[in-house]
């Protein structure tokens, strides 16, 4: 991943205010609405920006389950797995 930005969806908006709290410190990222492009049960995403792919992965197998992790891309949400 050359960008190393991504997007994080949720089920659940107390999805998202947790994931936002274990977040902060570790990456540069912001919440947001969740983009048009993505279907989400929720209203709010988590963008970040990261090189350490390994270390995302980790902490996202650590949360509950509800999330959807995407690439950004060119503009492009590109569906990741774990």
């Amino acid at each position: 991943m050359a960008s190393g930005c991504f997007v994080i969806t949720f089920d659940s908006t107390h999805q998202a205010i947790a994931m936002e709290k274990r977040l902060k410190g570790m990456f540069q990222s912001q919440l947001m609405p969740t983009p048009r492009q993505i279907t989400s049960g929720c209203g709010f995403a988590i963008k970040l920006k990261t090189q350490d792919r390994a270390q995302l992965d980790g902490l996202l197998q650590e949360a509950e389950p509800g999330y959807h992790l995407y690439a950004l891309e060119n503009g492009d949400y590109i569906p990741q797995t774990l």
